[in-house]
């Protein structure tokens, strides 16, 4: 039996904007994981409030790094959810 010839997930024009907009997510997730810290450190002066040694806890910098993810889906899921008509097929 032949096998099926199967197309590249790539010419789907809806998968290339799923991957393009998780893969631009994906680096501003990284990019944050780099400023956040340092915004901490220009402000402060003190690497301590990083969490990184000399008994700083670095639960301010943890808590900003964690807010947008935990927060910010919320109503803009519920707002997209009630505002978008569905489409027929």
């Amino acid at each position: 039996m032949p096998a099926a010839r199967r197309e590249s997930l790539f010419a789907n024009a809806n998968f290339r904007l799923l991957f393009g907009g998780s893969t631009i997510s994906m680096l501003g997730d990284q990019f944050t994981l780099v400023a956040l810290p340092w915004l901490v450190l220009k402000l402060t002066g003190n690497p301590a409030a990083l969490g990184h040694g000399a008994g700083g806890d670095g639960a301010a910098a943890r808590a900003a790094a964690a807010a947008p993810r935990s927060v910010a889906p919320y109503p803009w899921g519920t707002t997209v959810c009630f505002t978008l008509k569905p489409r027929s097929a």
